[in-house]
């Protein structure tokens, strides 16, 4: 079964992000996909298409053009909160 490799990286940036805070485009690639370094840039390319995670729509990640920087905002910090605040299940 194939996955969404987009998703998936829209997901994994978020994640990272929310620790990370930033990342700039140089440091993505060895980040978080270097053995596809085209994949992890198709969350910056990609990022006027509506179920991208850096489009206004959603709004989870904000990409700077002049600084090259790909950082997480409010949205997306309040997502990750909000899907992870309940404790774990014994």
């Amino acid at each position: 079964m194939a996955i969404n490799e987009n998703a998936f990286l829209d997901e994994l940036a978020l994640h990272y992000l929310y620790k990370a805070e930033s990342i700039s485009t140089d440091r993505i690639e060895k980040v978080l996909s270097p053995n596809d370094k085209q994949l992890v840039n198709n969350v910056i390319c990609n990022r006027k298409n509506l179920t991208s995670y850096v489009n206004n729509n959603i709004g989870y990640l904000a990409y700077d053009e002049d600084k090259k920087i790909l950082s997480i905002t409010s949205k997306g910090k309040k997502c990750i909160e909000d899907r992870y605040s309940e404790k774990r299940k014994s």
